[in-house]
């Protein structure tokens, strides 16, 4: 998880404990059912011994958990209860962490976000014996506390009882002002700092998930802020557009790494082969101060600061794409532009740019790439799956991401074709019932 101090403004309004509706999109496998007893049939003077019949055990359905936003597209959140408080948790959701945590309810500076304890759940336990834990992100903000268990209801519809998470006692930076009530880690577990397996194993582990993996779509401020969701055990097909490109991940780390082919900027090829590793808890795409400079090279007007970073227009667009298992994807341009500076000695219409500096040789790719495409994240096979969204931002986003705001154009849609690719292609016809109808995500791309 990486924050850009810039947003830290925006992060301290409190997220309101809004209730958010469960958007199922696809149809989900039947609901696990109680197997009859394994009863032995007596066997007579005609029959032979028969082996017991049993019905064959039906996969758990896969969990929705509505995703909402914090400031402008700074941080993504999700709602679970725990134990017997009745207060539900704004809880950020990080795949660039490992470690589920929640505030103490005893935290110093809690004022109005949700904690737990023994005071606000009767089922609420220390680990025995005691053990303290902290752990610190990428913008050196951290959290230390105990260990604790208690109930985890994921939705109503899973409960995980005598979960192990980390209770947020002290928190710094960053985090102290977050105004979330802590932290989904969705890398590989268990956690090395409370040695709990992630909430994605937990539920597997219980039956509870059909399967170790989580299919995200990540919302937009711009687009309302609708439609993002996390789908635990199983994907969405409502909500990305195939072929799937599959990629895989380093199995020597706990992060999701893969391989980058290659980045472009406005057509011209400006890195090669690098190292990624996604991480939806970090609003920029952090890169070698190397590759930032020649990322920003091909941007018009941009400024260059002292610490390596940039500022560019506000109205910038530009078109860069990422290259990952051969596959290119573009980037919507206003996914790039950071808050607005204001500052006398910055001329006016000037805003951070979200591609920024990272002290470190690999790639942190995160949400500004991530709300482009629907992934999912297989801990078991170590691999991650990357698709095109059906929403806004797919693959015609990518187009008009290089196009200034105001500019008129047109865009013809030829639905007879019935060949090749196309929307109305055979393939398509086969799959979709009025495929010369442009509805939901099609008239909203």
């Amino acid at each position: 998880m990486q924050l850009i101090p810039t947003f830290s403004t925006l992060l301290s309004i409190l997220i309101l404990a809004v209730s958010l509706q469960t958007h199922i999109h696809a149809v989900p496998t039947t609901p696990p059912h109680d197997l009859p007893s394994n009863t032995t049939l007596r066997r007579s003077h005609l029959s032979a011994r028969v082996p017991p019949q049993q019905a064959p055990q039906q996969p758990p359905p896969a969990i929705v958990l509505p995703v909402g936003i914090i400031g402008r597209d700074a941080l993504y959140y999700t709602q679970l209860n725990i134990g017997t408080n009745p207060r539900p948790f704004n809880l950020v959701i990080d795949s660039g962490s490992q470690t589920f945590w929640v505030n103490s309810e005893s935290q110093r500076n809690l004022g109005t976000r949700n904690g737990i304890g023994p005071h606000s759940s009767t089922t609420f336990t220390l680990r025995q014996p005691p053990k303290s834990w902290s752990t610190s992100y990428a913008d050196d903000s951290g959290v230390s506390g105990k260990v604790a268990r208690d109930t985890v209801h994921v939705r109503g519809t899973a409960v995980l009882p005598n979960f192990s998470f980390g209770t947020g006692e002290t928190l710094t930076g960053i985090m102290d002002t977050l105004g979330g009530d802590g932290v989904i880690g969705f890398s590989v577990g268990p956690s090395r700092a409370t040695g709990a397996p992630t909430l994605v194993e937990a539920l597997t582990f219980a039956r509870l998930i059909p399967a170790a993996k989580s299919g995200w779509k990540l919302p937009r401020l711009a687009d309302g802020g609708q439609g993002g969701e996390i789908m635990l055990g199983g994907v969405n097909p409502a909500l990305f557009v195939p072929p799937l490109v599959t990629v895989p991940a380093d199995r020597s780390a706990r992060d999701w790494r893969i391989r980058i082919d290659g980045v472009s900027v406005q057509g011209v090829q400006v890195a090669g082969q690098r190292t990624g590793i996604l991480d939806s808890g970090a609003n920029v795409i952090g890169v070698p101060s190397a590759d930032a400079a020649a990322l920003h090279a091909h941007i018009a007007d941009c400024i260059e600061l002292l610490d390596g970073n940039f500022l560019i227009p506000c109205d910038s667009r530009p078109l860069v794409v990422i290259g990952i298992g051969a596959n290119s994807w573009p980037m919507r341009a206003s996914d790039l532009v950071g808050d607005e500076v204001v500052h006398p000695e910055v001329p006016q219409g000037m805003c951070r740019s979200r591609i920024e500096v990272a002290n470190t040789r690999k790639w942190l790719v995160g949400s500004p790439f991530l709300k482009n495409v629907y992934h999912v994240l297989d801990v078991t096979a170590r691999k991650v799956i990357m698709l095109e969204n059906s929403f806004p931002g797919g693959k015609i986003s990518g187009i008009y991401g290089s196009i200034a705001d105001g500019t008129q154009y047109d865009i013809e849609f030829d639905f007879g074709g019935g060949a090749g690719m196309g929307y109305c292609s055979a393939a398509a016809k086969s799959q979709k019932a009025g495929c010369n109808t442009m509805t939901g995500s099609q008239s909203n791309n």
